[in-house]
C-alpha cells in the first residue's frame, strides 16, 4: 500500500502513562501526491473524566454515547496499515496510539514511526513559530474547526500537501515512507462498521493568551525540543501548572533525551 495517514488527537490531558486517555480522533487519508482519499472522525468516550472542558470543549455530555477507543481501534488500525502516519507533534500523538492500543489488548509494537509535520516546517516554511496554526498561516493553508480533531486533521493534512508541492519528487522523507509503511499492524477488517458521534456545532477551545505569547518565540534546531515544548505550552494553557505536571514533564524530557542542563536553558 501507500499513502499517509493524517492523525489528530484531543485528550483528557498530556500524559498518556498518567492515565490522560483519548476523547476525539480526527483521521485523513492522502494519496502520494496529496488527494483526499478518506476522512473521518468520532468523540471517543475516555472510560473516565473528559479532562479541562474550558481548553478542549468537550463536555461529560458530549461523549456519553461516544464509542469507547476499542470500538474504533480496529478502523483507526485498517487506516494506518501500509501507510505513513503523520501527525503535527507525531512524538505526542503516537504516545497516546499506542497507550491505547495496548490497553485494549492489540498487541502493536511501539513506538509507532511516523512523520511530523511541525519538525517538517523547518525546512519548509518561513517564520519563527510551531503551532499548527501559525505553519498553515505561512502555507497559506485553510486552518478551519481549530482545536478540534477534525479541523486540525484537515489542517495537517493541507499542510503536508504543502510540503509535498514545494519539496518535489523524490521527497527528501523518503527514508520515513519505507520505515512507516513496513511497520507491522495487527490485522484489522478494513471494512468494519464503526459508529462515530461528532462534536455539535460551535464547540471550541477558546482563546488562550499563551499561544499569543509563544507563538513569537525562536524554533529551537532540536526536534526533541520543539517537541517537549509544545507540550509544554499545552501544560501551561490554564495558566496553572501543577505539581502531577510537573513530574511528568520531567519524565518526558527524559524520554526524548534531553539532559537537565539543556532542560534548563530551555526553561
Amino acid at each position: 500500500m501507500s499513502g499517509y495517514t493524517i492523525v489528530d488527537l484531543e485528550t483528557t490531558g498530556l500524559f498518556p502513562h498518567r492515565h490522560d486517555r483519548v476523547i476525539e480522533v480526527g483521521l485523513v487519508q492522502l494519496s502520494d501526491d496529496g488527494r483526499v482519499e478518506d476522512e473521518w472522525s468520532t468523540l471517543i468516550n475516555p472510560q473516565r473524566d473528559v479532562g479541562p472542558t474550558h481548553i478542549h470543549g468537550i463536555t461529560a455530555r458530549d461523549i456519553l454515547h461516544a464509542p469507547t477507543f476499542g470500538d474504533v481501534a480496529p478502523r483507526i488500525l485498517a487506516s494506518l496499515a501500509g501507510r505513513t502516519l503523520v501527525a503535527h507533534n507525531a512524538r505526542f500523538d503516537t504516545a497516546f496510539l499506542d497507550s491505547e492500543f495496548t490497553r485494549f489488548g492489540f498487541a502493536i509494537r511501539p513506538p509507532t514511526p511516523s512523520l511530523c509535520t511541525m519538525e517538517l516546517s523547518s525546512s519548509y516554511l518561513r517564520g519563527a513559530s510551531r503551532k499548527l496554526g501559525d505553519c498553515c498561516s505561512a502555507a497559506e493553508v485553510l486552518h478551519e474547526d481549530q482545536h478540534t480533531a477534525a479541523g486540525d486533521a484537515r489542517a495537517v493534512a493541507g499542510l503536508l500537501r504543502y510540503y509535498l508541492k514545494v519539496a518535489g519528487q523524490p521527497v527528501p522523507w523518503a527514508p520515513s515512507l519505507a520505515r512507516t509503511r513496513g511497520h507491522w499492524w495487527p490485522e484489522s477488517d478494513a471494512g468494519c462498521a464503526v459508529r462515530t458521534v461528532t462534536r455539535s456545532a460551535g464547540q471550541r477551545r477558546p482563546d488562550a493568551w499563551l499561544d499569543r505569547i509563544t507563538s513569537t518565540l525562536p524554533r529551537n534546531p532540536s526536534p526533541a525540543v520543539d517537541a517537549y515544548l509544545s507540550v509544554l505550552e499545552q501544560a501551561l494553557l490554564d495558566g496553572y501548572l501543577s505539581a502531577h505536571e510537573e513530574d511528568a514533564l520531567v519524565g518526558m524530557a527524559l524520554s526524548v533525551g534531553l539532559e537537565r542542563d539543556q532542560l534548563a536553558a530551555v526553561h
